[in-house]
């Protein structure tokens, strides 16, 4: 339970644009593949544009279609 509100608080702190602080509520949960696109658009968003596509290509691997749509943006 507590995991999952940390992924929502995530979601918008990203909609509030604060991406930084999303990153730091992200950042436990680096092994959870719901978190890796939603890093990956913080990262985008900070122009940290190669940490970006990492996390990206690791959600894609994990079948996360709206990472590769974020990835062609950057592409």
């Amino acid at each position: 339970y507590e995991r999952l509100r940390s992924l929502v608080g995530s979601e918008m702190c990203i909609r509030d644009r604060k991406y930084a602080e999303a990153l730091e509520l992200l950042r436990e949960y680096g092994d959870d593949p719901r978190a890796w696109n939603p890093i990956g658009v913080c990262h985008m968003m900070l122009e940290e544009e190669d940490e970006a596509v990492r996390w990206f290509e690791k959600a894609v691997a994990a079948g996360c279609v709206e990472a590769r749509k974020n990835m062609e943006q950057i592409r």
